[in-house]
């Protein structure tokens, strides 16, 4: 699953094994969040929409996407040539500047001088990591992306 790995939960000690791949949840969690299209018509490639949505909300309570965001968020920076983690400034010393960058995603969004958002994170780090060859995500050779 790439980065995204360590900073999922694992699964509970002592109980029943997890029968669900993180990265088919994972990848309809973000299709979901993508074409805003309701839990329970997930298309059959990813998994059960009831199954995705437990998950989001238990991650959700327990600040995984937090956790997650900021991680993508500092590769991102990297990736800039930006600083990780840089010194928040105020409003004032910063200005306002109208967007600058063409296109969409994280990229484009720090060029625009604005932080991403957790979706265009997400879908920056899944298409780099599909671009790499590390895996394809879920359902990609039924649409023929592979």
């Amino acid at each position: 699953m790439g980065g995204a790995a360590p900073l999922l939960p694992s699964a509970k000690p002592g109980g029943r094994p997890r029968s669900s791949d993180l990265r088919r949840i994972l990848d309809a969690i973000c299709y979901v969040v993508r074409s805003g299209c309701a839990w329970r018509l997930l298309p059959g490639d990813f998994a059960p929409g009831s199954t995705g949505y437990d998950y989001f909300r238990k991650w959700r309570s327990a600040g995984v996407w937090q956790r997650l965001n900021a991680a993508l968020r500092e590769q991102v920076r990297r990736l800039a040539g930006r600083q990780a983690n840089p010194a928040r400034r105020s409003l004032t010393a910063t200005g306002s500047r109208p967007p600058s960058a063409a296109g969409r995603g994280a990229m484009a969004a720090f060029a625009a001088g604005r932080a991403p958002s957790l979706e265009e994170a997400i879908a920056e780090a899944l298409d780099e990591m599909a671009v790499e060859g590390k895996t394809a995500p879920a359902g990609a050779a039924s649409r023929g992306e592979v």
